[in-house]
């Protein structure tokens, strides 16, 4: 084969601005990669800082002495000041926390800013790199320079006793504009939609890794003096796939869309791919785990460029992209986004992660079979993950909790010698309930990584085994070396000898009487599971892998090292393992009183569950919570409930826990009053105040303990007693004049159908407004029960059971005199739909789901604040003011204690505060609202107002909606 002859263009960036400021000192000294840094005492950069600092009194080996021996503390306020030209900088800070003088490494609590925009807040090095356990710390950050120079501010917290601020060095360094550049793709779980990065933004970096190579320092960087990690650290289970670089006849070549300084040479010519068993690799995804700061929106930067022969042409090598188990991109091609073998190509894409605190992110890819490309594999050769900045232009996350000491001393766990232990089986019997939150999280992992393993299977399993190979043919027993290993072509393993016993097969067989079958437990997909006992008596649970299994190495290996990992006294515990005689076999505890659902269908879960929740846990959460656990192992994979669906159903059954709480009747059950009604021009049976000629809502519900189970407490997972979402059957339109009817989100097909039989009404439609499954989750067996009912749903959603998709402005007639018409209202998801309803000589209404609830809104799942104020106050905003507005959940009371919060003089929201809690008290619902009067409560609707984009800080109508609405989340009334 001829080789490529294009040379690489090998030139360096060359910065305009190159700064190196050793904090604390005096003069100049190079660093270990020779490059020169002058101190900071008496430089242009702080003129005020003519002595030396302080030195810290000792110093880790392993900690560089410039610029770390030496660090500038600061007691009260100071900023650099730097004369660099204007344009984007990294802006890189240097920490070793140690004691200086008498300031102690632990009361280093501190902000940074840099003009506009705030870097770090409250930081403290000392906790950040004990939890890291790091020596020392490096921030890196990019911000953009307008003119005047940048400054950094550097001040010490005023809430903590002793406070101060210190750095070792500040490096600043002028790069392209290798951001606002870009079209990144945010990440929506299908939908593609171009996120724009705004040229004024600071961002930091979180993550670099130089994927299937080595660590790279600053001058081995392409002119930016960027650090590039081994991405090994990072890599999920035992799935490291291979490693390899560049094919000597191929010379990296770089374009005018890719020039050198995106990455340097050493990053493109080494790579990451599955490996070369197409069978194996479609059994498994190849995955990295990097930890982020949750709440904000993140840029990744994947790095490909084939480099190896064969892989020249298009359709040879194809694969997914997933991001946080979402899918990024289908069908990435490299050779088709670079054109040829030896070309560099990167590719953006943006998520948004939520919650706070510290969180995983996953990135995977997955061998795609849908284009049956030459080779099921996949390959990746450089990553970077950049944190973008909030709305208030800060950058700061919360400091990372410190690491946890050993419960327990490792040695003497598992050391072959323990006697009886009560605790491990009694863990079992007693923490059912306890450990669903764990383990509900794994399975659905779990379940993440078989559905697209199904995916490709089909096309590629039927050549050969399926990927079943004992970790003794890895060279990977528990005898060997299980060093990580960059060879090519290997598999790498850690197996945790220290908290995971090692078992002979000579042992397991004694314990299970030779694999008797009278001591069966079970058969999984992984294999038999026998009943055996160890060291004299220890009950157990055998598992012995069946090499027919769909199931191999890379599971075995990963469920050691994921289980070995959790002690929980409410989880099962993984005793230990053997893969002697090419067996792959796991020891667990025994549970006692069997498996979940043998609990399930004896009716004992009240039995087994923690004694501390007894008489504490309402029934109805319990048995919620059982029945998605339940779903979460069922044998056959698709029955399995999605991620989505599994967080709807546990926030579900929280609710039904607190509903049960406030009403203080945690022991009794749920009892059916009656279905949810929205009927046009007709009359309700039985009810005196109404008049023939107007329109009403009956409004009861189910209740538990004589109260409404609806909770106002978070936002898009409770149901309303008028338009609830899980357990009253849904909103209904109903034409009196033709008796044909609309359901809204029926999530209970069997009350829904039950309910229109006792009013006489014919079901025509089910309008659906969204995908989640607390409004989507009924439309299949809606479908079985009124066979030809058409189902709707946005386009831009996938719905489940849709059969008609709508577009915005659609109109669906419902007998004479009805109209419905969809609005899209995206935001929460991006194809949400809300149901303007109209009828002659009656009052509009609006069937908004989880865009617009009473007094507030749904959170921004999968959109922006821009399009939340397009749907919310233009869309919704501009109907008739008399409009009814029905939500998807109840939580109008917390909403109208939040909205006081922003407007604590609007009499309005307290008026309408006091009628709430009386309706909820009495158990009667808040909804219906009206448009006028969402319009003189809601704080999300009222943004145009300047007072109230004053009372946020905020200068735009958008920017107090963004800002309102992380007030709202982040707020605990």
């Amino acid at each position: 084969m001829a080789p490529i002859l294009i040379a690489a263009d090998n030139s360096t960036y060359t910065p305009r601005d190159h700064i190196l400021l050793n904090c604390g000192a005096s003069g100049q000294a190079n660093d270990t990669d020779f490059r020169t840094w002058t101190g900071d005492a008496g430089s242009k950069y702080g003129p005020s800082l003519n002595a030396v600092g302080f030195t810290a009194p000792q110093q880790d080996s392993s900690v560089p002495e410039v610029p770390y021996l030496t660090a500038r503390v600061f007691t009260s306020p100071y900023t650099y000041s730097f004369p660099v030209g204007p344009g984007r900088k990294y802006v890189r800070l240097h920490f070793y926390p140690s004691n200086y003088s008498n300031h102690a490494a632990s009361d280093a609590f501190f902000s940074v800013t840099s003009d506009t925009h705030t870097l770090l807040s409250n930081f403290s090095a000392y906790l950040t790199a004990d939890s890291l356990n790091y020596a020392y710390l490096t921030r890196e950050f990019s911000v953009n320079v307008s003119t005047g120079g940048l400054n950094l501010t550097f001040t010490p917290s005023t809430v903590h006793p002793n406070a101060f601020a210190f750095v070792n060095g500040i490096e600043i360094v002028s790069i392209p504009d290798i951001f606002s550049s870009a079209s990144p793709m945010l990440v929506m779980g299908g939908s593609s939609v171009v996120y724009t990065i705004d040229q004024d933004w600071a961002l930091e970096t979180v993550h670099r890794l130089n994927v299937g190579g080595q660590s790279l320092s600053p001058t081995q960087d392409s002119g930016l003096f960027r650090s590039w990690d081994d991405d090994s650290p990072y890599i999920y289970g035992a799935g490291f796939g291979v490693t390899y670089s560049n094919d000597p006849n191929v010379t990296i070549s770089y374009t005018a869309n890719v020039p050198n300084y995106i990455a340097p040479v050493d990053v493109y010519s080494t790579a990451r791919s599955m490996g070369p068993n197409a069978n194996a690799n479609l059994n498994y995804n190849l995955t990295w785990i990097l930890t982020v700061d949750a709440g904000f929106y993140y840029l990744l930067r994947f790095h490909f460029c084939e480099i190896q022969y064969p892989i020249t042409k298009l359709n040879q090598r194809v694969f997914d992209i997933y991001i946080n188990n979402q899918t990024a991109q289908e069908g990435a091609d490299v050779i088709g986004w670079s054109t040829g073998i030896g070309i560099p190509v990167f590719e953006d894409y943006v998520v948004l992660t939520t919650g706070s605190g510290q969180m995983d992110l996953w990135i995977a890819l997955h061998p795609s079979t849908k284009t049956k490309p030459q080779f099921y594999d996949a390959i990746l050769n450089g990553l970077e993950i950049f944190k973008l900045q909030n709305s208030n232009a800060s950058l700061a996350g919360l400091n990372p909790p410190p690491r946890p000491d050993p419960e327990v001393d490792a040695s003497k766990i598992f050391d072959g010698q323990s006697t009886k232990s009560k605790s491990r089986t009694v863990a079992i019997a007693g923490g059912v309930v306890g450990g669903f939150a764990l383990l509900l999280a794994g399975f659905c992992l779990i379940r993440i990584c078989r559905r697209q393993k199904k995916k490709g299977k089909d096309a590629g399993s039927s050549d050969g085994p399926s990927g079943w190979l004992p970790l003794s043919l890895y060279g990977n027993s528990h005898s060997s070396a299980s060093a990580k290993s960059n060879t090519s072509g290997s598999y790498a393993s850690s197996l945790p000898t220290n908290l995971c016993r090692h078992f002979s097969f000579a042992e397991i067989k004694a314990a299970t009487k030779g694999f008797d079958e009278s001591l069966l437990l079970g058969v999984g997909g992984f294999g038999k599971v026998y009943h055996g006992e160890i060291d004299g008596g220890t009950k157990v649970a055998i598992k012995r892998g069946n090499p027919m299994s769909e199931q191999g190495v890379h599971e075995f290996q990963t469920e050691i090292e994921m289980l070995s990992k959790l002690r929980h006294r409410h989880l099962v515990s993984l005793i230990g393992y053997c893969e002697e005689n090419r067996e792959m076999i796991l020891v667990y505890d025994y549970m006692a009183h069997g498996t979940l659902p043998h609990c399930q269908k004896k009716g004992i879960l009240d039995q087994i569950i923690d004694p501390y929740l007894k008489g504490k846990i309402a029934l109805q959460c319990l048995k919620k919570f059982a029945e998605t656990a339940e779903k979460c192992v069922a044998d056959v994979g698709t029955e399995r409930p999605s991620m989505g669906d599994v967080l709807w159903n546990l926030e579900f059954a929280l609710q039904l826990q607190e509903s049960a709480e406030e009403s203080g009747s945690i022991s009794t059950g749920i009892s059916d009053e009656a279905a949810t009604l929205m009927i046009f021009g007709k009359k309700v049976p039985d009810d005196p105040s109404m008049e023939s000629s107007t329109t009403t809502t009956t409004t009861t519900s189910i209740s538990i303990g004589g109260r409404s189970v609806a909770s106002e407490d978070s936002d898009g997972l409770t149901p309303s007693a008028v338009f609830s979402q899980i357990i009253n059957p849904k909103g209904r339109i109903v034409n009196e004049v033709s008796g044909e009817a609309a359901a809204v989100d029926p999530v209970e097909p069997d009350k829904v159908c039950w309910t229109a039989k006792q009013i006489g009404a014919d079901l025509k439609l089910v309008l659906t407004t969204h995908h989640h499954w607390d409004h989507a989750g009924g439309n299949e067996k809606m479908k079985q029960l009124v066979p030809g009912i058409k189902v709707f749903g946005g386009s831009k959603d996938s719905v489940k059971g849709c059969t008609d998709n709508l577009e915005n402005g659609d109109k669906l007639p419902l007998g004479p005199d009805m109209e419905i018409l969809a609005l899209h209202t995206p935001c929460h998801t991006m194809g949400h739909i809300s149901y303007y309803v109209t009828s002659k000589g009656e009052d509009p209404a609006v069937f908004t789901g989880d865009t617009l609830f009473i007094a507030g809104c749904g959170k921004f799942f999968e959109g922006t604040a821009e399009q939340m104020y397009q749907s919310l106050c233009v869309t919704l905003g501009s109907l008739p003011k008399p409009t009814r507005v029905y939500c998807g959940h109840e939580y109008t009371v917390k909403n109208l204690q939040f909205a006081s919060t922003v407007e604590p003089d609007n009499e309005k929201i307290s008026q309408k505060l006091l009628w709430a809690q009386n309706q909820r008290q009495a158990g009667q619902p808040a909804i219906p609202s009206t448009i006028d009067e969402e319009l003189q409560t809601n704080p999300f609707m009222r943004v145009d107002l300047p007072e109230i984009q004053a009372r946020v800080g905020c200068g735009t109508p958008i920017e107090a909606l963004r800002k309102i609405r992380t007030m709202k989340d982040n707020w605990r009334g």
